[in-house]
């Protein structure tokens, strides 16, 4: 039941922290996609070049101009994905920020019983798990947008060509990758959530050993708190 309130809460961020920054997203992913459009035509192009250096007949203003080219589309590439990774950490740094205040706000208009049932380690603990779950899952969200246009763009340029066969089986190489990085997600986020459920039975014992030491010195019972915390861990 908690792991669904979690999930439940996550889908909440995810959905707030989306239209707050689908701008900024959306810039990114306008980026992604010229640069990595660009980056296909230049290794198309080159197939320009290695004509013209298998022909000894071929002038060389052609050869300036395929050169002129090919050197322009590549640095016109590598400037737009730096800008998109530039634009997107500074986009991950606003996010970040947004989610850190939002979360000082909930911690400070908690009560005090609750204050006293959590500890500052355990907050610090579940915060970072919350921040890196939705900040890993949303740093993907520019891909997501530029992906279905860089993909086609590339069967384009590879049915026109090659061949619309070639194209289909390259198409076909990316489902089946596709697939593959679906499933080792979702054993990866299963593992993810086995080792949440750990951490936080852990830092309740820790936090137990804490504000009971007196009553475990005065039993003895060190030895044996440190042995269940070891087994956790």
């Amino acid at each position: 039941m908690h792991l669904v309130a979690e999930a439940e809460m996550q889908g909440m961020v995810r959905s707030a922290l989306w239209h707050t920054f689908r701008l900024h997203w959306g810039i990114a992913a306008f980026f992604g996609i010229v640069g990595e459009c660009s980056g296909i035509f230049s290794c198309f192009f080159i197939t320009f070049l290695i004509r013209y250096l298998r022909d000894p007949d071929a002038p060389l203003e052609d050869g300036i101009k395929f050169v002129s080219i090919f050197l322009v589309v590549n640095i016109f590439s590598a400037l737009c994905r730096n800008f998109y990774i530039h634009y997107g950490f500074i986009t991950s740094i606003r996010m970040r920020r947004t989610l850190v205040a939002v979360i000082f706000d909930k911690v400070i208009n908690l009560s005090m019983k609750s204050l006293i049932a959590t500890n500052s380690g355990k907050l610090i603990s579940v915060i970072s798990a919350d921040l890196f779950a939705v900040e890993r899952s949303l740093a993907f969200s520019p891909l997501i947008l530029a992906f279905p246009f860089v993909n086609g763009f590339a069967y384009v340029v590879i049915g026109l060509t090659s061949s619309w066969l070639n194209a289909l089986i390259v198409f076909a190489v990316w489902v089946v990758m596709i697939l593959c990085q679906i499933t080792t997600g979702k054993c990866a986020k299963r593992v993810k959530m086995a080792d949440s459920a750990l951490n936080d039975e852990r830092l309740k014992l820790v936090n137990d050993m804490v504000v009971g030491v007196r009553t475990l010195k005065g039993y003895g019972w060190e030895n044996h708190y440190l042995n269940k915390i070891t087994t956790v861990r």
